[in-house]
Order: structure tokens, then sequence, then C-alpha cells
């Protein structure tokens, strides 16, 4: 990563295709992994909606690698809305050996954001002191796809078929067995990479991915698909949610609030300007296709905003949710130990942010 007095320059090293291939981590696997990064400059917030009188400089570790599924916060810090609520921010990719949980848990990373939900709770059962904050997407985009020819509408089709996923939805595919009644051994589970070429090659019968995802979804044919999202078939969880550790939570109150006021107003300028919004990313991330980022931001607009955020606002989250999520993983016997949906999340930070956009 390089940088100048405008710019950050994000060089995600491996296509993000290559990375999933190479991730051979469980869901929500929060290994030891550690890395040098500088540490955070303690600094007091500034207001979310003025010049702050201090700017703190804060990172935010992803899970994944860099671009238009953090247009709005790149947006944000091209807009100067960061620096408004006081952060100066820097957004650093995640990898195969750059655990976005463990580098926040250590104070290596001063908030991270993560695929699915999942991982925060099996983290916490774990005894790692970090909660969500706010859930950049209200609805997971996880899903399964398949040919027509083949007629899978439902998980009641999988017996006799060849489900693929990647090796890190496991426990994605073993909820949705569970709360249909499925046993694992009646279908044959193959781990395929993150492109829907093994489904076009007739290797599996479905395939997982992201619906956001405007790589895969180009690659079926138009029409002759069928899609089955996680969401409707009942497994509701968060996807890409922020979170920090209990210690930042309690002290940085001020600078979390003015972080999800700004990322907030990034994502409704990138909706409203998807084209501009890639433009800026890919001042700060190289090796993008434009008209791959464009349409994966405009995917991601009705998984951002539903009748929570219009009307709670952008990041909002109910506890409600959480704990449905903590239920299901317990029923699986996933969790290390019992945890609560008050344990793996906080409205602290969302409540102190009430100007966030509604939409």
């Amino acid at each position: 990563m390089t940088r100048s007095s405008d710019v950050t320059l994000v060089t995600n090293g491996p296509s993000r295709r290559a990375f999933l291939k190479a991730a051979a981590l469980s869901f929500g696997a929060v290994g030891a992994g550690s890395i040098g990064l500088e540490a955070l400059l303690a600094a007091c917030g500034g207001s979310p909606t003025g010049a702050a009188a201090t700017v703190q400089d804060v990172n935010l570790r992803l899970g994944w690698l860099a671009g238009s599924q953090q247009a709005g916060e790149f947006v944000a810090i091209e807009k100067g809305w960061f620096k408004q609520a006081g952060i100066n921010l820097t957004i650093q990719p995640g990898g195969p050996n750059l655990d976005s949980v463990s580098l926040v848990a250590s104070g290596s990373a001063t908030v991270g954001q993560i695929s699915s939900s999942p991982s925060l709770i099996l983290a916490r059962s774990r005894g790692i002191p970090i909660k969500a904050f706010a859930s950049s997407l209200q609805k997971h985009p996880f899903a399964w796809f398949s040919l027509k020819k083949e007629n899978i509408t439902s998980p009641m089709d999988w017996p006799g078929k060849k489900i693929g996923i990647q090796g890190t939805a496991r426990p994605l595919l073993d909820a949705v067995a569970a709360k249909y009644g499925l046993k694992l051994d009646s279908f044959e589970t193959v781990v395929i990479g993150s492109d829907t070429v093994p489904l076009l090659q007739g290797q599996v019968d479905a395939a997982s991915g992201w619906v956001i995802d405007s790589t895969q979804v180009a690659a079926l044919p138009p029409g002759g698909y069928n899609t089955m999202l996680l969401w409707d078939l009942g497994i509701q969880l968060y996807a890409n949610p922020f979170f920090a550790t209990d210690d930042t939570i309690r002290r940085s109150k001020t600078m979390l609030e003015g972080f999800v006021a700004a990322s907030g107003k990034g994502w409704m300028e990138a909706f409203a300007h998807p084209d501009e919004a890639v433009d800026i990313v890919m001042k700060h991330v190289q090796g993008l296709k434009k008209d791959d980022e464009v349409s994966t931001v405009k995917l991601m607009e009705p998984f951002t905003w539903n009748e929570a955020t219009k009307k709670n606002g952008y990041g909002t989250m109910d506890l409600a949710l959480w704990q449905d999520q903590i239920n299901t993983y317990n029923d699986l016997k996933l969790l290390k130990a019992p945890v609560q949906a008050s344990d793996v999340a906080t409205l602290e930070i969302l409540n102190g942010s009430p100007d966030r956009p509604k939409r």
C-alpha cells in the first residue's frame, strides 16, 4: 500500500477469485495470524457533523480484498466526510493469512468488516472480545445458483445432487440442511472456487455465490438459471458488518458514531452516482474492471436499504435477528460457549448517530 497526500493506494495482491480459491480456513475461523501494522494513535474523536478539532488515524481491516463493496467508504474518504468526523481512514485489504477478527482483537486494526455475521458469533463464543456496531448490508446476498434444466428450486431438491460450495461456506450449507431436515449424506458436497465454471461445465448441479458479485452472475446464461437466496431459505444473516473490540466501543464511541454516519453518507452518494463512485474506488485500488465494479454497486443497493433503514437509518441492526442467528449455530453445536445477542452486537453506536441516512 502506498500513500500520497490525496490518495491511499491499496494493492490487493492476488485477485479476489484467487484469494477465495486459496482460502482453506473454515467459515468464521479466528486463527491467530498476525501482521505488523501501525498502532492506533490515541486521539480524541470529533463531531460527525462538522470540522473536528482533532483527527484520529483509523484503519479499517477487511476480511477480503478491497473493491466496489467498499465504494461508500472510498467515496466518503474522497469527499472528506470522514475527516469532518475527525477520522483519517485507511482501508486495508484482507487475504488468506490476514484474519480481520484477529487483527482487530489484537489492536493492530481499529475497525473490521467481515463478510458474514456468523463469523462474529463464532469468535465471541471463543472468548474474543469483539462486537458488531453496524451492518452495511441488511440482507445477506449468499445464494445457490443452478441451471433451469436441473429444476432445483428448493433444498428439498438436493438429494442425489452435487451441491457446490466454497470451503468457507460449509456452516451455511449445514444450517440449510438442518432447517430442511436433510441428511448431509443425501447429497454430495463439492468444494469449488469463487466462480460458476463448475456449474456451467456440469461438475456440480448447484453452486454457491453472492448475487451481488457481478462477475459470477454475468457468467450464467441469461434467463437460464435459478437462484435460491439464503435469506429466502430462512437463514437470515447480516453481511459486511462493521465490528470493533469492546474497549474501542467503550472508549471511542464518538469516533465510531462519526464513522457510521460518514459511511452512510458515502453510500448514499455511491448509489446516486455509481460510475463516479467506481472511478473513486479505482483511484484507491488497482486491478479492477470498471464495468464489473459498477454492476456490483448497483446490485448492492437493494441489500443495503430496507424498511428498517427507512425507519432507523443506514447500518441498522436488530438484536432479535442476531439472536436467531445465534440460536441456529447453537443448534448446530458450533458454539464453544453460550452467547447472547448483546454479547455479539451493540446498538449503542447506532443510537448515538441518529442523523444516518434513511432510505
